[in-house]
């Protein structure tokens, strides 16, 4: 932009004589709304870091309490869902005997996690881990019989026997399974959050 310039110098050097403007007073303005934009950006990003940090080291330090929250907090929902469901099933006309039921079962299954937290946490990893090895037992048995004449697709020989393997462990010990998981989600967290709040200072640097 040739600032200064006078207009007709402008029309002589340019086709389009607003390219010459001078400079506004609201392009300082503009400036210090891009700042105040940037540091709004960077609190949040600080902000976000911090409390995906803490929520790490929650999962981390107390992973059974922490699961067994989880379970009480999914409870409340299904239930306050569930009575929802049902008042708006029984409101509308003609009434829906589905929307009932589902209100009913949702609420009774609000009511299972949070009478029986360990209970959920231990049935529910399980019933993955059955579904998980049978699923990979039927991938293997598939790759062995549609095999081709000589080659074998040992990629999914090697997954089909890691998820029979992993479905197994979540079957067999399925709490403590979930429990090891939920530390290593809450050190994923912690490395995350960390790194997040380092960028912003880096960022000032």
């Amino acid at each position: 932009m040739c600032t200064g310039c006078s207009e007709s110098t402008a029309r002589s050097k340019h086709k389009d004589p607003r390219r010459c403007a001078k400079p506004r007073m609201t392009d300082g303005v503009h400036f210090k709304t891009g700042l105040k934009k940037g540091k709004i950006m960077k609190n949040h990003a600080r902000l976000t870091g911090i409390v995906i940090t803490i929520i790490g080291i929650i999962l981390l330090v107390w992973p059974g309490s922490t699961l067994n929250a989880l379970c009480t907090l999914l409870g409340w929902c299904l239930i306050i869902g569930g009575v929802l469901e049902i008042i708006l099933a029984l409101m509308v006309e003609p009434r829906s005997a589905w929307g009932v039921t589902g209100g009913v079962v949702s609420a009774v299954c609000g009511i299972i996690f949070m009478v029986f937290p360990e209970f959920v946490v231990s049935f529910l990893p399980r019933a993955v881990g059955v579904v998980t090895a049978v699923a990979g037992i039927a991938f293997l048995i598939r790759s062995l019989v549609q095999k081709h004449k000589f080659t074998i697709d040992y990629i999914i020989i090697a997954a089909s026997a890691v998820a029979i393997v992993a479905g197994i462990i979540l079957a067999i010990n399925a709490y403590s399974a979930v429990k090891l998981l939920t530390v290593i989600i809450g050190i994923v967290l912690i490395y995350f959050g960390v790194m997040r709040v380092a960028g912003t200072f880096k960022k000032e640097n």
